[in-house]
């Protein structure tokens, strides 16, 4: 136990580092963090507070801040994910322990299964790492329950599970309520309504991909998803069938569904009380959802083998059904799964880019197969079903990924790491059983090579995280102080957010980016924010907004060039009465990075944060900036944009230098006093003994003449 706590707290301190040194332009947690805080402190969930997500996290995460006093910010989303994280390695390490009672596979699993979730660190505070984890608790739960042959517990655990998921996010609770409630069916003592349990499940199987991806039938890979889908589900409900008990008792039925119904009914209750019809849970917790499919889709490239491989699975596991495998066809068998989690410690080994995670859903769904079918002829075993109930639940969770195969890949496909390394233990054992002579090799051999492999995949995250930690800048904005991001990004989101407090009485994003709401305290117009607001708001939401933006001068919006064009050249329609306003009544006021600051027409700002650098003919390059502190100014130094920072030019404000301060108005025009605080600093700099880099690759540092950093400034482009 002191090993294992060892090791999840060496977990913990690297996923702190990952996570604190990420912050993704797009900004989905800022648009889950924003839509809590704004039900936290309102409530009407989908009449007025928009969201693509179930009650269950609103309701859950209310009670948290209730009871604890938690903030809801970027750091605190960023604690809840960590022990999702950490929790999911946990479990799977607990279900591979379970299964072999060997130290080194638990520790390779919890690797490889942290590993696999790296792309948590894209959206911490979404539902998905709260979805992740539930799935694990339910595989964990559910197995233990398999094997101490407590059906009704089974039965009672699973789906409250799928409850909470489904209260969650509809398509991936239904995912999971499905692989709970035909695995009940299956092992149920139905009599001689068995057999019509057995076909009911066979049919479902069958009809839930046609279901769920009609909508996108056209596209090759939604089809090939399908193929896939479906080859390997049948591959594990073959294996299923042919192994399954009848050890749950009809009475756990109903217990069952009285459980899910009292979570249900309670969540429905609270989000009731606090101003949402039921008519309104119904539209924004199934119909809406059923949208999505036709707003945004982000497509999968599949590898040309892997539809193969799922229907080679499917005929190997029927083939199987007919009789056991020969002796020669299972060292054959054997050697495949060791090669197959070769396969998967090599990718892992490029984890660093999120590989691990596209290897489950582009090879390790079709290859579910090898890590399953029997080495040898034996009675079904609790253990054994409890393998396949865990790969049930996998084989499921995977169609997540539709209609967006992004992070939804690496929640949905964790599972099969600790399956791959059940499977690759018990190949070992089988192995050494047939090689006596050699048995001590086959068994030390393979955990040396997965120990090896999962040292340098721990030294990569190390080196790597602690470098990010140690050399990144802390972002030092409210409720994200201790992000640490890279210079120029950091620089970018601090000058954004001064602008915003100075010049901004309400603040709009496009997309909706609502982290900046969080550091700056800013409303938005109304309370229906969304990220692709052009695609899921309404008319009638989109003309609240433009009716807020226009009555207030001082309303400000955030373009992220970058990502309107991506969206734009992938499909996305970027229109709609809201986005023709903003592109008629808004003008940039200025860039910086890839973000515009757009102003009401006609308005002016003095922007903060922006320098520039002018090279009059024959005369010195004349440094023009606007602060808010220039009496504190003692130094101006030129630095490198990017880490080490290194100081290529710094100029003392003594003389002779010729330097002046102008006062400011707010517009940016001259003011005959400081009533804003805002100053013009304009000084002449000495010819550099060397050419300076691009703008682009400088900042400004100002400081007090002690040394003390009082700004950074940024080059506009």
């Amino acid at each position: 136990m002191a090993l294992v706590l060892v090791g999840l707290a060496g977990l913990g301190l690297v996923g702190y580092w990952q996570l604190f040194t990420h912050f993704m332009a797009y900004d989905d947690e800022g648009y889950v963090l924003w839509s809590l805080r704004t039900y936290f402190a309102h409530g009407q969930l989908y009449t007025q507070v928009y969201s693509q997500y179930g009650p269950f996290p609103f309701v859950f995460y209310h009670a948290l801040h209730v009871l604890t006093g938690c903030p809801v910010d970027n750091e605190s989303a960023r604690f809840v994910t960590l022990f999702y994280w950490c929790g999911c390695s946990a479990l799977a390490a607990a279900l591979v322990w379970q299964q072999t009672r060997s130290i080194v596979a638990t520790a390779v699993a919890s690797l490889l299964t942290f590993a696999g979730l790296l792309p948590m660190v894209n959206e911490p505070g979404h539902p998905g790492g709260l979805l992740a984890f539930l799935a694990a608790v339910g595989a964990y739960g559910g197995a233990r329950a398999i094997e101490g042959a407590a059906g009704r517990t089974f039965a009672i655990g699973t789906t409250l599970v799928g409850t909470a998921m489904l209260l969650s996010k509809i398509n991936v609770g239904l995912f999971f309520l499905i692989s709970a409630g035909s695995w009940l069916a299956l092992h149920t003592a139905l009599g001689r309504w068995q057999r019509v349990a057995m076909w009911c499940v066979i049919l479902g199987c069958a009809l839930s991909p046609l279901l769920l991806l009609h909508a996108l039938s056209s596209q090759t890979w939604v089809v090939l998803l399908g193929v896939v889908f479906a080859g390997s589900a049948f591959a594990v409900l073959v294996l299923i069938l042919r192994e399954r008990d009848h050890s749950v008792t009809v009475r756990a039925w109903p217990m069952a569904a009285l459980a899910a119904g009292l979570l249900a009914v309670w969540v429905v209750a609270v989000v009731w009380t606090r101003g949402t019809p039921l008519a309104a849970l119904w539209q924004g917790m199934v119909l809406e959802p059923l949208r999505h499919p036709l707003v945004y889709v982000h497509a999968l490239h599949w590898p040309v083998v892997t539809p193969w491989l799922a229907i080679t699975g499917l005929l190997a596991t029927l083939l199987h059904h007919r009789g056991p495998l020969s002796e020669k066809w299972s060292g054959a068998l054997a050697m495949s799964r060791l090669l197959a989690c070769g396969w998967l410690l090599y990718t892992a080994q490029q984890s660093a880019d999120f590989s691990l995670a596209w290897f489950t859903l582009e090879y390790g769904l079709a290859l579910t197969w090898v890590l399953l079918l029997p080495l040898q002829h034996a009675a079904p075993t609790p253990r054994r079903r409890a393998q396949l109930w865990v790969a049930w639940v996998f084989v499921w969770q995977i169609l997540q990924v539709y209609p967006v195969a992004g992070s939804q890949a690496a929640w949905g496909g964790f599972l099969w790491y600790p399956l791959a390394i059940i499977s690759g233990y018990e190949a070992l054992v089988f192995l050494a059983a047939r090689c006596t002579g050699t048995a001590r090799l086959f068994r030390r051999g393979g955990a040396v090579v997965a120990l090896v492999a999962c040292a340098l995949l721990l030294e990569r995250f190390i080196v790597l995280g602690h470098a990010r930690y140690t050399q990144l800048e802390p972002l030092n904005l409210d409720g994200a102080r201790r992000l640490r991001l890279a210079g120029d990004y950091g620089l970018t989101l601090r000058i954004l957010a001064r602008n915003i407090e100075a010049h901004a009485d309400t603040l709009f994003s496009y997309p909706g980016m609502y982290s900046f709401n969080l550091w700056t305290a800013r409303p938005t117009p109304t309370r229906a924010n969304a990220t692709h607001w052009f695609s899921l708001l309404n008319d009638a939401q989109q003309q609240d907004i433009i009716a807020r933006l226009a009555d207030d001068p001082r309303a400000v919006i955030i373009r992220q060039t970058y990502l309107a064009r991506f969206l734009g050249e992938n499909g996305v329609t970027l229109g709609g009465p809201l986005h023709d306003y903003v592109q008629d009544a808004f003008v940039p006021a200025f860039r910086v990075g890839s973000y515009e600051f757009l102003v009401h027409h006609g308005r002016h700002i003095a922007p903060l944060g922006i320098a520039r650098l002018d090279f009059p003919p024959e005369l010195p390059p004349q440094l023009d900036l606007i602060t808010n502190a220039s009496e504190a100014v003692g130094m101006v130094e030129l630095q490198l944009l990017h880490a080490p920072f290194t100081p290529l030019m710094q100029i003392p404000l003594a003389a002779p230098l010729v330097w002046s301060i102008t006062p400011l108005a707010d517009d940016g025009t001259v003011a005959t006093a400081r009533t804003t605080g805002l100053t013009r600093l304009r000084l002449t700099l000495p010819l550099p003994a060397t050419p300076l880099p691009m703008l682009t690759e400088l900042r400004v540092v100002l400081r007090e003449r002690d040394g003390h950093v009082i700004e950074t400034l940024r080059f506009a482009p």
